[in-house]
């Protein structure tokens, strides 16, 4: 039986996220040293905070799970199946995120060479340009954050999610959803785990000298995933339990995720509690490092509070009609419009903030770099949306349908 299909038109709440997701990413890369400590800088616990901002990544990887899954899970509903052309679908993808990201390059290694830093790391610069052209660049500890803009690192696992995409579905359509998560989990799961700590994977042979395991999509296909099932849940493909669509649970594995990260464990290690042996090294699990699993099971709660989270606000949207957060969820949603942009553009934005300003570490400094920070990031990522990223939205008559 054909059902009804909520509205086509764009989702605020996917929007909002995008538009945190991308706060988060820029205050991590603001520079949040507190000197003094938390007895005497007011802002320690805020930068604290702050140095959670990298958990905007996965945030993003799920909202790409549902926005690539919706297309294919719509026509599900037309036709009772998946149909994909596979054609039409990566060269849509490469039309809407490869010109942005060309421009990107040459942005980033203006700033770089205009203001002297380094835009290669440890590596050659026609290699390392060779392989960000290629979206290769993540699969390398070389060059993973080469091109003087360290963000880009994702870029390229984007687009091995995508190609994974390929996969997954012939993956869902013979062993149903359930047994494609669990095998999903495990295969995140392990590769989180083996590639935490020192970030190298020392048990995969090191045939091609790689390294940087831990910017391989496997990390987050899972996370992935789940983007593609909450889509399936919104377009009434499947139901999901009430819990995974409680914005309590989401705050419940959201405290998780955060109690759990390497972030609260290194403060703790500078405190009076360092003695305690699961902040010392001294306790192991089969021979490792207990912090190790227990970090990788953290990361994954925040990833599945976010899923928990777009079942909520999208459910919230298609029973009201509008989406929740007032104000507030407005003005995240214009931000999460150009997110890609933002991300694009905010580490050199902030580089040349960093050299055009001497700004110290005090309290009122603290405050003017982050205020100045967010803001020209916000500034710069918008007139970039305006001026390139926005005209490639549509899809030319040309391209595959």
């Amino acid at each position: 039986m054909t059902q009804a299909l909520p509205s086509p038109g764009r989702l605020q709440s996917i929007d909002m996220l995008r538009g945190v997701a991308a706060l988060a990413v820029v205050a991590m890369h603001i520079p949040s040293w507190a000197p003094g400590g938390w007895r005497e800088h007011p802002f320690f616990f805020l930068g604290l905070l702050f140095d959670y901002g990298y958990l905007g990544v996965p945030l993003f990887i799920v909202i790409s799970g549902f926005c690539i899954h919706l297309g294919t899970a719509r026509g599900r509903v037309a036709t009772g199946d998946y149909r994909v052309n596979w054609l039409a679908y990566w060269s849509r993808r490469t039309y809407r995120l490869y010109p942005p990201y060309l421009a990107a390059i040459v942005f980033s290694l203006l700033v770089s060479w205009g203001l002297g830093e380094a835009v290669t790391r440890n590596g050659l610069f026609g290699v390392d340009l060779l392989a960000h052209l290629l979206m290769l660049h993540n699969l390398t500890a070389e060059y993973a954050n080469g091109l003087g803009n360290g963000a880009f690192w994702s870029l390229g696992t984007e687009e091995h999610l995508y190609l994974l995409y390929l996969l997954l579905l012939p993956m869902v359509v013979r062993f149903g959803w359930a047994r494609t998560l669990m095998l999903g989990f495990l295969i995140s799961l392990a590769w989180r785990v083996l590639t935490a700590g020192a970030g190298t994977w020392v048990i995969i042979p090191d045939v091609l000298s790689l390294g940087g395991w831990q910017f391989w999509a496997f990390k987050f296909w899972f996370l992935w995933m789940l983007g593609a099932l909450a889509v399936e849940h919104y377009l009434g493909l499947i139901r999901l339990p009430a819990p995974v669509r409680s914005g309590w649970t989401a705050l419940g594995l959201l405290l998780l995720g955060f109690l759990c990260n390497r972030n609260l464990f290194d403060f703790l290690a500078q405190t009076s509690l360092r003695s305690l042996p699961v902040l010392s090294g001294q306790l192991s699990l089969l021979g490792v490092d207990v912090l190790v699993p227990l970090h990788a099971l953290g990361e994954l709660a925040f990833g599945l509070a976010c899923f928990c989270l777009i079942n909520y606000l999208s459910d919230g949207e298609t029973n009201r009609g509008t989406a929740r957060g007032g104000r507030l969820g407005v003005a995240l949603a214009s931000v999460g419009r150009a997110s890609y942009s933002i991300y694009l553009t905010h580490v050199p934005v902030l580089m040349m903030l960093r050299h055009g300003m001497d700004i110290g570490f005090e309290p009122r400094d603290w405050l003017l770099r982050h205020v100045l920070g967010f803001a020209l990031s916000i500034v710069v990522g918008y007139a970039f949306y305006m001026l390139i990223e926005r005209w490639f939205q549509r899809r030319p008559q040309w391209l595959p349908r």
